[in-house]
Order: C-alpha cells, then sequence, then structure tokens
C-alpha cells in the first residue's frame, strides 16, 4: 500500500467505528488476562533464554523417551524451536 492509500484505509476504518460505536451503541470489550498455564509461560521463556528444553530434547536416548517427553511437554510445542529440535532428534533415533 502507498502512504495515501494507508491514510484512507486508517481513515475509514475509524469512520465505520465510530458509526457502529455511536449508531449501534457498541463499545470496546477489555482483553481478557493471559491464561496462558504456567508451563507454557515458562516453557517460552526457557527457550528464548538458552538451550534448557532443546538440552532435554538430545538428552533424550530412544524413541520412547522422547514420546514420554513429548507428553509431559505439550505447552512447550508452542514453539517451532522446539517442535523441529524434537523431529530432527526423532529422525535421528529412528534411524
Amino acid at each position: 500500500m502507498t502512504l495515501g492509500e494507508l491514510v484512507l484505509e486508517a481513515a475509514q476504518l475509524a469512520q465505520g467505528s465510530s458509526h457502529i460505536a455511536c449508531g449501534l451503541g457498541a463499545h470496546v470489550v477489555p482483553q481478557e488476562p493471559n491464561t496462558t498455564p504456567d508451563r507454557a509461560r515458562e516453557a517460552a521463556r526457557e527457550t528464548r533464554a538458552g538451550q534448557p528444553l532443546l538440552d532435554e530434547i538430545e538428552a533424550c536416548g530412544s524413541v520412547e523417551e522422547l514420546k514420554k517427553w513429548w507428553a509431559e511437554n505439550q505447552a512447550a510445542f508452542a514453539d517451532q524451536a522446539v517442535m523441529d529440535a524434537w523431529k530432527a532428534r526423532g529422525r535421528l533415533l529412528a534411524s
């Protein structure tokens, strides 16, 4: 988009929102607080801070251990790096 198109789009969105709020009595619904489970927040922090989860994946010595780790750490798979490392380790152990 050009700058002019972007400004026009923003103006139309603002005007549309105003019409909805004033004409239909709509109001902004506040976003709910973060309800992410503690383990998911912990997993995200661990993978950003360093390699602990990736090290745990590398420490798995069999496909069964890797499956068990998967079952115990579902929230960690929201991070693509964890998913990629887990799949790579699984392929390595399977071969």
